[in-house]
């Protein structure tokens, strides 16, 4: 699908050359520099990992982070209306918070739980989550 192949080709040049300029902080030597920046390298790796398994979330009124929570990214993706569950931070006074995840409706036990990641295109989902999902 070459909208989806030219989409993702910049967006991989785009994280090398941040790769790239990150170097002289890292302190590493030209062969290590080298396996990190390569295509498939140990930094796209993570910076892959860190797409599909992180969530935009508004942390506070003014600003939008990626967040890593554990568990919440095993939780497959359903846009469907009958699968809408979502997740909200809550912060409790005196505590550190928690996430708590939240369902429209009533699951069995050893039912798979949906999570909508949002409102994304195929092009996004296979681009960050690496599915699409049929009839989106």
């Amino acid at each position: 699908y070459a909208p989806l192949e030219t989409q993702v080709l910049k967006t991989r040049a785009q994280m090398r050359q941040a790769i790239v300029r990150s170097l002289p902080h890292l302190k590493c030597s030209p062969e290590t520099a080298a396996e990190l920046t390569a295509p498939g390298g140990s930094l796209e790796w993570a910076w892959d990992m860190s797409l599909s398994r992180t969530f935009t979330f508004q942390w506070v009124a003014t600003s939008l982070n990626k967040v890593l929570v554990p568990g919440l990214c095993m939780i497959n993706h359903d846009s469907r209306p009958e699968f809408h569950t979502t997740f909200q931070y809550d912060r409790t006074a005196g505590t550190d918070g928690m996430m708590r995840i939240l369902s429209q409706r009533s699951y069995h036990v050893g039912e798979q739980v949906f999570l909508a990641y949002g409102d994304k295109s195929n092009d996004s989902l296979l681009q960050n989550y690496g599915f699409s999902q049929e009839g989106n």
